[in-house]
């Protein structure tokens, strides 16, 4: 793996490095949530290089299932919270379960 030295951009700067993938509004915003690697120097805002790099690592080990988990009871008590989920029986709807399970 290479190992490449930080530059410090302005967010201008930034946005026209990751041309077409982000925006000034975006940039502005991922920042002040504290998403993006930055600092603050005076009034002026410096953005790491490689700040989309890591927002984009972390966010790939953070995936959806840690913030949604599903299990079994997840799954049937919103099944059964609809109305059965347009399945005749409880054994129907696990049938459904175990199959999404597995593949």
């Amino acid at each position: 793996m290479e190992i490449k030295e930080r530059e410090w951009l302005t967010p201008m700067e930034f946005v026209a490095r990751n041309r077409g993938k982000l925006g000034r509004n975006l940039i502005y915003s991922q920042v002040k949530k504290g998403r993006l690697l930055s600092v603050r120097v005076g009034n002026k805002i410096m953005i790491a290089s490689d700040a989309l790099d890591r927002l984009l690592e972390s966010e790939s080990k953070n995936s959806l299932t840690q913030y949604y988990p599903l299990s079994n009871n997840n799954i049937n008590n919103s099944i059964n919270s609809k109305g059965g989920g347009g399945f005749e029986s409880q054994e129907e709807s696990q049938d459904a379960v175990n199959r999404n399970k597995l593949g």
